[in-house]
């Protein structure tokens, strides 16, 4: 199972990113993934690097690729995660731009089965319609 799972950084404010990174760490185990991560501070990259270098510490088998996207270039992005993931390796995708439109449009160019959303209390849950 393919699926594309959306984050935001301003959860990780309030829990320990290791909850997020054993969610995250104990899907991967058994699927593929391509995560999006939502940015809306510029404070907000320690957070995400964290989550990063905990998430690649959990999953010392997987390569993990991140990709900044540019909101002027998005379907090249896309295509690139696509080639990533396509590959076997985990994408996560930064975007300062809300994480459920490029998770949308990633799904879609992944035919991925499901897209789900890492919640505030550190569960997956199918992702609501418009998010």
């Amino acid at each position: 199972m393919l699926a594309v799972i959306t984050a935001e950084v301003a959860d990780l404010r309030r829990h320990a990113v290791t909850r997020y990174v054993a969610t995250l760490a104990d899907f991967a185990r058994r699927h593929e993934l391509a995560l999006v991560v939502a940015e809306h501070e510029p404070s907000d990259s320690g957070l995400t690097r964290a989550l990063f270098g905990e998430l690649a510490r959990a999953l010392p088998r997987h390569r993990i690729h991140v990709i900044l996207i540019d909101a002027r270039r998005v379907a090249d992005s896309l295509a690139l995660i696509g080639d990533i993931v396509d590959d076997g390796a985990v994408a996560v995708a930064v975007t300062t731009a809300g994480a459920a439109g490029v998770a949308g449009a990633l799904a879609d160019r992944l035919a991925a089965d499901v897209t789900l959303r890492l919640t505030a209390d550190a569960r997956l849950a199918a992702a609501r319609p418009g998010t």
